[in-house]
């Protein structure tokens, strides 16, 4: 009790409203609670600010390059426990983008998920 947390994401992999249940009680408590995203203190993401100096990007294009047959940490490709690749590793562009440009209306974002076994998948990867 009363011990401020600096915790990995995510949060929680289960349904949003259980997550959000969990922020609840979290702004309750009193407690500081952040989320740690570590490319905020990378030297690109500094001189990205820097360039930027104080305006606001309009659009951002994010890619992240590995070899993830090569990665054999398998909670990474485990939807069920650590969310998967998109929670792995995607939350740290919605974060990035988030950090630079600032908050975003959720309603304005879409996603498309497409399995690794699905035959689009199977195309990209070629």
């Amino acid at each position: 009790q009363g011990v401020h947390m600096f915790i990995e994401k995510p949060l929680g992999v289960s349904a949003p409203e259980q997550v959000e249940e969990i922020n609840k009680v979290i702004s309750e408590s009193g407690v500081i609670v952040a989320v740690g995203y570590m490319l905020r203190y990378s030297a690109a993401v500094e001189k990205a600010l820097e360039l930027l100096n104080g305006k606001k990007p309009v659009c951002v294009n994010a890619k992240y390059n590995a070899a993830y047959s090569r990665i054999h940490k398998k909670d990474w490709w485990s939807v069920k426990t650590s969310g998967g690749p998109v929670v792995e590793q995607g939350t740290h562009f919605a974060d990035l983008i988030r950090y630079i440009g600032g908050e975003v209306d959720l309603s304005t974002i879409q996603a498309v998920s497409v399995p690794a076994n699905c035959s689009i998948a199977k195309n990209l990867s070629e």
